[in-house]
């Protein structure tokens, strides 16, 4: 249950439970962005749970979801890392810059 938490990682999962739902129901968008302010707040487990739970829509629907995340709010899942770079296109780092902008 989430009533009665007013926690900004309680409000943060909220709004991803209905983005979620709306990516698995409408008919109108074949894909969803979700920047990674979504997470914030939320406990590490909880996101890799959520990721996955995207990627699960996302192939049963056949529609493309983009995410961008921080691997600190991942924590250190070595299993959920890996799941991740196995879906990734493209990972930034420090020295690894998007068309040469500094993010």
């Amino acid at each position: 249950s989430l009533k009665g938490d007013t926690g900004e990682g309680v409000n943060e999962v909220k709004k991803n439970l209905m983005d979620f739902l709306v990516f698995r129901y409408n008919t109108y968008l074949d894909m969803m962005i979700q920047d990674s302010a979504c997470f914030n707040g939320i406990d590490p487990r909880q996101v890799s749970g959520m990721l996955i739970e995207l990627s699960r829509i996302a192939e049963e629907t056949d529609k493309q979801v983009i995410i961008a995340i921080n691997k600190y709010q991942v924590g250190e899942y070595t299993e959920t890392i890996d799941f991740i770079n196995q879906k990734s296109v493209i990972t930034l780092a420090e020295k690894d810059k998007l068309f040469k902008f500094d993010f």
